[in-house]
């Protein structure tokens, strides 16, 4: 994912828009790790009628948001890596 945003001298400053991107990312992080962290385990699934189903689904659930955590982390140093490449140029 590339950003298409140029940054324009007469408003935008260039450290400031990369440490956004870099509080985006850190936070990507804690999520990624926070998610990975909770883990359930089929016995808490077994008293349900289709313990199988639920587990996987959740499972399933989880793994798309580590995936939306990991891509907004992504995008996020993408961005950061723009600015420092600004920063470096001028």
């Amino acid at each position: 994912m590339s950003h298409r945003f140029e940054i324009n001298r007469n408003g935008d400053s260039a450290r400031s828009l990369m440490e956004e991107f870099i509080a985006v990312m850190r936070a990507s992080e804690v999520l990624e790790a926070a998610l990975r962290k909770v883990t359930t385990h089929g016995r808490n699934y077994q008293t349900l009628p289709e313990p199988e189903f639920a587990f996987n689904v959740d499972n399933a659930d989880k793994a798309r948001m580590l995936n939306d955590a990991m891509t907004a982390r992504n995008w996020a140093l993408d961005g950061a890596l723009k600015c420092m490449r600004h920063i470096e140029n001028t």
